[in-house]
């Protein structure tokens, strides 16, 4: 199976949760146990290679204090 291409907003997403994470001061391990995923499938949404679900990104955005649409390209 050949690999996903990454568009500009699974680019853009991805950036956003490495940023909200760094402003609330959690290292990987520690934010991947708040929102209930392992480190290896965090790191796979902070790249961009897997993309999140509804519910996954609204567990993001709570953990993070942010809106669900700050995720996004304007």
């Amino acid at each position: 199976m050949a690999d996903r291409q990454m568009n500009e907003t699974d680019k853009h997403v991805a950036a956003r949760i490495v940023k909200a994470r760094n402003e609330i001061g959690l290292a990987q391990i520690a934010f991947a146990d708040v929102i209930g995923v392992n480190v290896s499938q965090l790191v796979k949404y902070e790249h961009g290679k897997n993309r999140l679900s509804a519910g996954r990104l609204h567990d993001i955005a709570k953990a993070t204090g942010k809106p669900i649409e700050w995720f996004f390209p304007s």
